[in-house]
């Protein structure tokens, strides 16, 4: 599973693990086995801690086997009352090593952000395995919050900047975890513009 740092929480990580078997292409949503050109791999996602208050992080965890050999399109979807915590996103090739990644994308469109990492199967074990966690911070009161996962083949023929555009995220949950946050808001400053690529 995760490095053996992370044995501590491997009880509770059990308990909240919820396995999905994906397959679907670069357009999102779908279905099909590991033989299929456009199976993604089999992926793993969970969330540390659903109940917090403003101010707080929660981590997220996704873990993929079976990694398509073009590699896969790790797409994430939550509400503004969370923010991607910069510099926290840590890719592990192997699960006793790690190497801290940048996302491709964190966007805002209508009142929702997505979060885009590009994955290759040069960065995982035997070209199969791979795992990403990363932190969100919870900024302002939302008892309705989320996070939204989607895992989608890339496609190698086309450019990492035409797969993804923030106009059109082509974007099926595959998994939802509810996240309450109550409290008081801790973020003054505006939602900012979009970033990366459009």
């Amino acid at each position: 599973m995760f490095p053996a740092r992370m044995l501590a929480l491997a009880p509770a990580l059990a308990a909240l693990m919820a396995a999905v078997c994906v397959g679907s292409c670069g357009g999102g949503g779908g279905s099909g086995s590991s033989s299929s050109p456009n199976y993604a791999g089999s992926l793993s996602f969970s969330v540390e801690r659903d109940h917090i208050d403003p101010g707080d992080k929660t981590r997220v965890y996704a873990e993929i086997n079976d990694l398509n050999p073009s590699g896969a399109i790790l797409k994430f979807h939550y509400p503004t009352a969370l923010r991607y915590v910069p510099s926290s996103a840590t890719l592990f090739p192997d699960r006793d090593e790690e190497t801290r990644v940048t996302p491709f994308i964190e966007a805002t469109a209508d009142g929702q952000r997505y979060l885009v990492f590009f994955l290759y199967s040069s960065a995982a074990i035997n070209d199969s395995y791979i795992s990403l966690q990363f932190d969100l911070k919870a900024v302002r009161s939302n008892p309705d919050a989320y996070v939204e996962v989607d895992l989608d083949n890339n496609d190698s023929q086309v450019a990492d900047s035409s797969e993804f555009r923030i106009a059109d995220p082509r974007f099926s949950a595959l998994e939802r975890w509810d996240v309450v946050v109550k409290g008081q808001s801790t973020d003054p400053t505006p939602t900012p513009a979009p970033t990366g690529t459009p």
